[in-house]
């Protein structure tokens, strides 16, 4: 996989903030009737129910494929899901895998590979695309590459720095590796870099379909973008190169180039990640520390995975308890940033270091990046605490310390040799394993955490639990006792931001930690609902929490938005019935986040998501409710108005068939920008100086007469002075 989709991730997710609002007013491009939009903003650009469909099919035929930019073709509806994007979102996003999924259902869902970032380090088009201009294709050419070593926008990133190893511009100014070009039969319109006869040439065939090729010279042939076309458009490409010099000895499909890519290490785009074990690979070959440093722990399990490696995590098996700490203060040494007291962070007593990197090593700037080293060691707990007495040990002891088998492996960094010393990590890494390294009793008896931490791997991964891993943990649950619920938060953190956190959430049913989290989400199993419902109020929770998007304040929210059910419970004569738990909710919400050591500001956001997740029931599918309801919904909800909709839309198709609401929300966010409510809080024309020239005396009267002109704003917020002095008048 050409690697930018995880780059961009990380990116997006360090600098969101500013990156989306430097993005905001970029949404899209569009060509024809195709408009290309990120992720991020697809909602504002796709017609919902044609994305939610679309989203829909792709996690039913696809469910491990990662997509970052769409492409909706209006005319069609077909949805094009890209694996990764241009940094530009105004520009063409493909780069690797895709799949086209077609709402409508008129065809399978179909995988393709593209290569468009390619074009972009060369190519620009105009933005309405009503022609090929080949004045404005140069101007825009020359800016673009003027600019290869400016970040790119949004990020901390230049262009030229995100080229690892062979960087195309240079690729394209030497002319050795690729010839671009398009041909539309009769008239050919051929435009590429590195021909004498037109040494400034950029363009594109105005045609920007089937008929896409490139020559890969070293291998010599042309690769079409879609399929193979007749022999005449083979001819007139052939004998274009041959012009050139070129010579073509096969015609072959857009996949087979990009596999060639893969395999020739051209445009792998290289984290900062891949560039900081690179990086510690050449300190460790040729300093002191020559075959005494081991890459462990995730890191090597992310690479037998086939990911990026995350988080680099080092041991060091020379000078004994310090040997981490002086390999830390040697690297940072040898990098010209070494501090005495701040780089390396040491901590003696655990006889670990934590080294910043900085500089550039293959075209990545490496600053800010940690690394943290450790001495090969052996572990003795005291029963009842997790801080371990630490003595110096073989790597094979290092191994057997860590939790799982999957999270044991390590690699020498002299060698590149990965060590599997419990014989098992690789093996469990292939079947999708998790199995503690040693007795379950022993690790789970050190900390208890690694419970959860089974459970967030199997959420994670889609990974079986080995049965003895399974019991073991039934059998520590008692542990838990002396686990900070910090930990134990954040590993629910990382579980309900998964692909299907749902998974999670029952796997923790069953092996009993949910009442560790929640003992009111425990009580929801089995506990049956009225005629509105399909499911028990656990089963309808992990029904809305699978419909939500993978932001944590979504998922809280829906994980515990019916969570006062298990308190209103209540049967009558008329049915089942939760009168006010939407209230009784919010206090539970309130305690439960509060013992799991949430901030204030992420706990109240959620209170409010589940208290006013039934304020707009009564409207029904045609979102019937008052113009006045929905004023007052969206002031409550503030800054969370988008998130308290989405998880509401959750729970409206979470229902049995005969109540389910699939539109209401949508209609309701297109009256909420018919309303354009802008102010936080009512504007009254009137205050309590008012009132109180009036003859009314401060306390619960005021507050009446203040509640009834709020409530006559609701209504009518250009209601004047007049008007409010006339409804409180008669009250007084």
């Amino acid at each position: 996989m050409i690697k930018l989709a995880k780059l961009l991730e990380t990116t997006m997710h360090t600098r969101r903030g500013s990156a989306i609002r430097r993005y905001k007013n970029l949404v899209g491009k569009q060509v024809g009737s195709s408009l290309y939009v990120h992720k991020f903003y697809a909602d504002e650009v796709i017609p919902k129910e044609i994305l939610q469909r679309a989203e829909e099919i792709l996690t039913r035929s696809n469910p491990d494929f990662k997509y970052n930019t769409l492409m909706w073709d209006s005319k069609t509806n077909n949805v094009r899901f890209d694996e990764s994007p241009d940094f530009d979102t105004t520009r063409e996003p493909h780069v690797g895998e895709y799949i086209v999924v077609s709402p409508n259902g008129e065809r399978p869902p179909r995988i393709g590979v593209s290569n468009s970032i390619w074009h972009h380090k060369w190519l620009w088009v105009k933005d309405d695309y009503n022609g090929f201009d080949v004045d404005k294709s140069k101007e825009w050419s020359r800016v673009w590459i003027g600019k290869l070593t400016e970040p790119a926008k949004g990020t901390d990133f230049s262009w030229k720095s995100q080229l690892r190893n062979v960087g195309l511009t240079e690729n394209i100014a030497k002319g050795e590796d690729v010839v671009f070009g398009g041909i539309k039969w009769p008239d050919i319109v051929i435009a590429h870099v590195g021909d004498p006869a037109q040494p400034a040439t950029y363009g594109h065939t105005p045609n920007m379909g089937r008929t896409r090729w490139v020559y890969y010279q070293k291998g010599g042939s042309v690769f079409w973008h879609d399929h193979i076309p007749d022999k005449d458009y083979q001819h007139a490409v052939e004998e274009y190169l041959s012009k050139l010099g070129y010579v073509v000895s096969a015609h072959r499909p857009m996949s087979d180039y990009y596999k060639n890519i893969k395999e020739n290490t051209l445009l792998m785009e290289a984290s900062q990640d891949e560039a900081a074990l690179d990086f510690l690979k050449k300190m460790v070959r040729k300093g002191p520390f020559k075959g005494k440093v081991y890459l462990a722990g995730g890191a090597v399990r992310d690479m037998e995975m086939g990911q990026i490696p995350k988080d680099l995590d080092v041991v060091v098996t020379d000078n004994g308890k310090e040997g981490g700490m002086k390999f830390a203060i040697w690297l940072a040494q040898q990098m010209g940033n070494y501090k005495e007291g701040s780089n390396p962070v040491l901590f003696p007593t655990f006889g670990t270091a934590k080294v910043v990197l900085t500089g550039n090593h293959n075209g990545v700037v490496l600053d800010g990046f940690d690394v943290e080293a450790v001495f090969a060691r052996k572990e003795v707990y005291t029963p009842g605490s997790r801080k371990p007495e630490v003595f110096p040990g073989t790597i094979e002891d290092d191994a057997y310390r860590r939790d799982f088998t999957t999270n044991s492996l390590m690699m020498n960094l002299t060698t590149d040799e990965i060590l599997d010393i419990t014989g098992r990590g690789k093996t469990d890494i292939k079947a999708g394993l998790i199995r503690t390294t040693s007795p379950p009793d022993e690790i789970f008896g050190q900390d208890a955490l690694r419970m959860f931490r089974a459970i967030r791997f199997a959420t994670k991964y889609n990974w079986q639990i080995d049965p003895e891993t399974w019991e073991g943990i039934k059998k520590n649950l008692n542990n838990l006792s002396n686990t900070s619920m910090e930990r134990v938060r954040d590993e629910l953190d990382k579980i309900l931001v998964t692909k299907d956190p749902t998974r999670g959430i029952r796997l923790l049913r069953d092996v009993g930690l949910l009442s560790h989290v929640s003992p009111e989400l425990q009580r929801a199993v089995g506990m049956l609902q009225n005629k509105h419902h399909k499911h028990d109020v656990f089963d309808h929770t992990m029904e809305v929490l699978k419909n939500t998007k993978p932001e944590l304040i979504q998922r809280l929210m829906a994980l515990f938005h019916d969570i006062g059910k298990v308190v209103t419970r209540e049967e009558t004569p008329t049915g089942v019935h939760f009168i006010g738990h939407e209230d009784v909710g919010e206090e539970i919400v309130d305690r439960t986040m509060r013992a799991l050591k949430y901030p204030v500001e992420l706990i109240d956001a959620v209170k409010i998501g589940v208290k006013y997740h039934m304020r707009l029931k009564h409207g029904k599918d045609d979102a019937t409710m008052s113009d006045s309801t929905l004023r007052k919904f969206k002031i409550a909800l503030g800054d969370q108005l988008e998130n308290a909709l989405d998880v509401i839309h959750a729970d409206n198709i979470a229902h049995a068939d005969a109540s389910v609401m699939p539109n209401q929300i949508e209609r309701v966010r297109q009256r909420l920008k018919t309303l354009d409510v802008q102010v936080k809080k009512p504007n009254l024309p009137i205050n309590g100086n008012d009132l109180i020239a009036l003859g009314v005396k401060p306390g619960p009267i005021m507050a009446k007469l203040l509640g009834a002109v709020t409530d006559a704003w609701y209504e009518n917020p250009n209601i004047t002075r007049d008007d409010a002095l006339a409804i409180v008048r008669p009250m007084i």
